[in-house]
């Protein structure tokens, strides 16, 4: 849940993060209807796969660059702690 939460920070925070969401999004989107479209409707499980495929890259990449925010949050707030005393 926290990365989750950071996450969200940092889609809100950033720009370009944002566009990455969204190229994201219609990545997946594509990549759906692609599989729909070659496989045809009786070959479901070639779209399960490729979406599936698409999700867990997301939600690496996603990871990282939460995980990258809360980082330079973190480090922000050591400088301005360090910058008061």
């Amino acid at each position: 849940m926290w990365l989750l939460w950071e996450f969200y920070w940092a889609v809100r925070e950033s720009r370009s993060l944002q566009m990455l969401v969204l190229g994201i999004v219609l990545a997946t989107l594509a990549v759906a209807e692609a599989a729909v479209v070659g496989a045809g409707w009786l070959h479901l499980e070639k779209l399960f796969a490729g979406v599936t495929v698409v999700v867990i890259a997301s939600a690496a990449a996603a990871s990282l660059y939460a995980a990258d925010a809360a980082y330079r949050r973190e480090e922000e707030r050591r400088m301005e702690a360090g910058q008061r005393l």
